[in-house]
């Protein structure tokens, strides 16, 4: 009697093993989902002007609840911080814009007609993706370059200026300042053409790309938001003079605002953010009515930052975090919600996405990182560094973080602190970059820099000891 239970003791363990083994092997060869993918970038969007990542003004309402379930990198940066360079690295996963001299130029759109290597567009396009982008700032209009064009089925430019030959050397300026006037226009098309197109092709699988403008410079949000940012704003004259005002930036010699108007100008900046946070929600709204939040991934983008601390305004001009650190938030089905503080930058965006989308490419062209596991399970290191540059015609720094530390280089002559042309912060500690403790040369992370920069440390030193000698 007892050998006999125990035989049937020994087959019902083998037939729940057999079993497990059945289930488990059918779940590992469960074929991936097939996600399609929504990627939603805005222009000149600071991290730390969001509530999700700790900002105590309520700009971003809608976009903080649907980060929720969502994963949230808290130590994202972009190797370049112009929207061009910008969107050039996270469409090849390369550092390409840091090494090719033809790329490191404010001027760079008007050059480059295309990337050196497969973007984002063009190998989901090729693995079969419908691909459609709805587009306002002019560096990435297809009428200045194809480099962004290339991949897509649908390109939806908006151009309200009448400038529509496109952009050039000749006309950037006058067609920058008409199109960030239109802000708002603008973002009403986006929006309601992009809602009516996800309804139209939910069915397919699909890549689809919104890229907003606001809350780029200038400052012209509806006055009754800026109101409730800054008491001041809701006085009509005071409200119109500093919203059309220019920007001053250091290389031009103007005064820097100062005292109150600095602070009614950043909450014109986060009115501008809190104005768009109302389009975002009309579009994640349409993604959840559609159901293709259960079917997609979606990516919230920032291209860069805008500075208003250190002397300077506007964006391109330093590498301080107000400039580089930039929000990234991915939510979809599989993620794992909550934030992540692994050091990436804009080069692992695409070998990580591609990764989750189960779509094959060459990765050895790539110098980006794949974090897909940092998504699910968190569990992978960051990079060691990270590095990055402004435009070679604008400053022309070079800088190098850790995620504990930052140095940077200024090889140029324009908005070079007092301090010199070496600064050393512990950004861990000191997050707003006031004061360098940069004192020796022998800095590690001076030492990767100018090794990855192949870089020397006597350039440009008489430029700049003549500008400190005038009292720059």
């Amino acid at each position: 009697m007892k050998v006999k239970l125990r035989r049937i003791v020994i087959l019902a363990i083998l037939l729940i093993s057999v079993i497990s083994a059945i289930l488990i092997g059918a779940n590992l060869l469960k074929p991936k989902p097939k996600y399609n993918l929504i990627l939603i970038s805005v222009d000149t969007l600071r991290a730390d002007h969001m509530g999700v990542y700790g900002y105590p003004k309520n700009t971003t309402p809608n976009i903080d609840k649907w980060a929720k379930n969502a994963t949230v990198f808290t130590n994202a940066y972009t190797i370049f911080p112009l929207t061009f360079q910008s969107f050039y690295t996270l469409f090849t996963g390369t550092d390409e814009v840091l090494k090719n001299d033809s790329l490191g130029y404010s001027s760079s759109v008007t050059e480059i007609t295309q990337a050196s290597s497969p973007t984002l567009p063009q190998i989901l396009q090729k693995a079969g993706f419908k691909t459609a982008a709805f587009v306002t700032n002019p560096v990435l209009d297809p009428l200045a370059t194809n480099t962004f064009k290339n991949g897509f089925n649908t390109f939806n430019r908006y151009d309200v200026t009448g400038l529509s030959e496109g952009i050039n050397r000749e006309n950037s300026g006058e067609l920058f300042l008409k199109i960030f006037n239109y802000d708002y226009d603008n973002s009403k098309k986006i929006t309601s053409d992009a809602i009516s197109w996800l309804a139209k092709n939910k069915d397919y699988r699909f890549f689809a790309w919104l890229h907003y403008t606001n809350p780029h410079q200038p400052y012209i949000p509806p006055q009754d938001v800026a109101c409730r940012f800054n008491k001041s704003l809701c006085d009509k004259e005071y409200f119109q003079e500093l919203s059309t005002s220019g920007i001053p930036r250091c290389t031009e010699g103007e005064k820097i605002l100062e005292g109150e108007d600095l602070t009614a100008k950043m909450a014109l900046y986060d009115a501008e953010i809190a104005s768009l946070d109302e389009y975002i929600g009309k579009v994640f709204k349409q993604i959840s009515d559609l159901g293709l939040d259960k079917n997609s991934i979606i990516v919230f983008y920032g291209d860069h930052g805008e500075s208003f601390e250190h002397g300077i305004m506007s964006h391109g001009y330093s590498l301080y975090n107000t400039d580089v650190k930039i929000p990234l938030i991915v939510r979809y089905p599989e993620v794992t919600p909550g934030k992540k503080s692994q050091l990436i930058d804009n080069t692992d965006i695409l070998p990580t996405l591609l990764s989750v989308l189960g779509v094959r490419f060459d990765r050895n062209k790539l110098t980006g990182e794949d974090f897909a596991n940092v998504l699910t399970s968190g569990v992978k290191k960051g990079k060691k560094e990270v590095f990055f540059m402004t435009p070679r015609d604008f400053t022309n720094k070079y800088g190098v973080t850790n995620g504990e530390s930052k140095y940077i280089f200024s090889k140029g002559v324009y908005c070079v602190p007092r301090e010199g042309k070496e600064e050393l912060y512990n950004i861990g500690e000191d997050k707003q970059e006031i004061k360098s403790i940069f004192k020796s040369s022998n800095t590690p992370l001076k030492d990767s820099l100018f090794k990855y920069f192949d870089l020397k440390g006597d350039e440009r030193d008489e430029e700049i000891d003549k500008l400190k000698s005038i009292g720059y």
